[in-house]
């Protein structure tokens, strides 16, 4: 990984760790793949709102923030 890619994840990972309300599942499960299954997301979606000049930022921010509910839900439950 490239220096600012690795800097760019470790931001997704300290997110991760620092606003998942419930500690004890921040402790549980394993946070670096989840991070990196993040990062590799935005990536995809920076690459299409730089290619993409008919999609708005708010129309990347709410699908972002939808796939990362979404995402973010399914750990809640396991």
């Amino acid at each position: 990984m490239l220096p600012l890619s690795e800097e760019m994840f470790d931001d997704f990972y300290d997110f991760l760790v620092h606003t998942l309300e419930d500690k004890k599942l921040a402790e549980s499960i394993l946070l670096k793949p989840v991070a990196e299954i993040i990062f590799n997301h935005w990536s995809a979606l920076f690459v299409e709102i730089v290619r993409n000049e008919n999609l708005s930022l708010d129309e990347h921010i709410d699908r972002l923030r939808t796939d990362l509910a979404a995402l973010i839900g399914m750990i809640k439950i396991s």
